[in-house]
């Protein structure tokens, strides 16, 4: 019983040890010392398991209950951009609403020969039924050939009259991949931000002139891990506690570490773009990172997190192998209010789709 009880505590000890160091990830930045950043990825999972221990010393009747929820007080910020509960209220009846929808479509699921046909309808489908005024896309695809003009098929059957595509790779002159901004409202102006350190990753800008006002938009898609299927394979066998390959983990933890420092550039030039940015601000897009992480602080101290603001739940928008994560966002600066934050948890790409309506204010 003394062994139980010492290992116990020991669990317990280090769980809310790694709780805070996991809670330092937003504040440390990657290319200074990229572990604290990895740990960040599991906040959530530490969290929970912090939780679990309290429960289970308190049934106890234990003391030891004290040190998780102590652990969880002093991570309470971090606590709050990972769950959210919040019901913001209606906007005023006069007011100027703007609806902004973000969607990581993979590419239209364009390389599954059996589902391409029926993912892309059900995303295009989607994307009508929300009518939203402005629509991010980030792996947008596009090609002159039936089934494959994508750009057309929004401004002809969607209903958007304005865009910007930005190509981010050309595949035999005719494969056109990269980022896409729709809008119902005047574009006045555009430009792409490009990412030296990246290939398929950037950001793109548009001015949108909305009901008399200019609002810029920024449209999101900071590095990817490129995880291919052997990797999956061994992150699987871990979550699932299975026969470890050593090997394929190393190569896992190298693409995260690679993934972590080349977001970590990528945040500065952003943030400090945004910062200089002449009009209102909305950010949006697949950001690769969880709400506790460098990236994430990077933009939350500039701008309010619709999620954080009017959302439910963990609001996880990640829908691949590997667990739930919250990594597609909607940031606004003050010139808005956000009252409704949607996650649309259909199965049709690795992304799910997330709409935000904002109250201009």
């Amino acid at each position: 019983m003394k062994i139980l009880k010492f290992i116990g505590m020991m669990l317990t000890v280090l769980a809310a040890l790694a709780l805070l160091i996991a809670n330092l990830a937003p504040s440390v930045a990657p290319k200074s010392f990229w572990p604290i950043a990895f740990l960040g990825l599991g906040f959530t999972f530490i969290l929970f398991f912090n939780v679990l221990l309290s429960i289970f010393w308190m049934i106890r009747k234990n003391w030891k209950f004290i040190i998780p929820i102590v652990a969880i007080a002093l991570c309470w910020k971090n606590v709050q951009h990972t769950v959210s509960f919040k019901d913001p209220g209606k906007p005023g009846e006069k007011n100027k609403t703007l609806r902004l929808m973000s969607f990581n479509v993979k590419n239209f699921d364009v390389y599954d020969n059996e589902d391409h046909k029926a993912h892309r309808k059900g995303m295009m489908d989607l994307i009508e039924s929300e009518g939203a005024d402005i629509v991010c896309i980030q792996e947008f695809y596009n090609q002159d050939k039936k089934g494959h003009q994508n750009i057309a098929f929004f401004l002809d059957s969607l209903g958007y009259r304005h865009h910007y595509f930005h190509i981010t790779t050309r595949f035999k002159k005719v494969h056109e991949f990269g980022l896409a901004l729709f809008s119902k409202h005047p574009i006045i102006n555009k430009k792409a931000i490009k990412f030296e350190n990246s290939r398929n990753n950037a950001s793109i800008y548009a001015d949108v002139f909305f009901e008399g006002d200019t609002v810029r938009v920024y449209n999101v898609h900071l590095q990817s891990i490129h995880f291919g299927e052997a990797d999956y394979k061994v992150a699987e066998d871990i979550v699932d506690l299975s026969e470890v390959d050593m090997q394929g983990t190393r190569s896992i933890a190298r693409k995260i570490r690679t993934a972590f420092y080349k977001r970590n550039d990528q945040v500065d030039l952003l943030k400090a773009h945004v910062s200089n940015a002449p009009h209102p601000v909305l950010l949006a897009g697949d950001f690769n990172d969880t709400p506790v992480s460098y990236t994430y602080a990077g933009f939350s101290d500039l701008l309010k997190d619709s999620f954080k603001e009017a959302g439910m739940g963990f609001g996880g928008s990640y829908n691949g192998p590997l667990p739930n994560f919250r990594i597609d966002y909607i940031f606004y600066d003050d010139a808005f209010r956000c009252y409704d934050h949607q996650v649309h948890k259909k199965d049709l790409s690795d992304h799910y789709a997330i709409v935000a309506d904002l109250e201009v204010m």
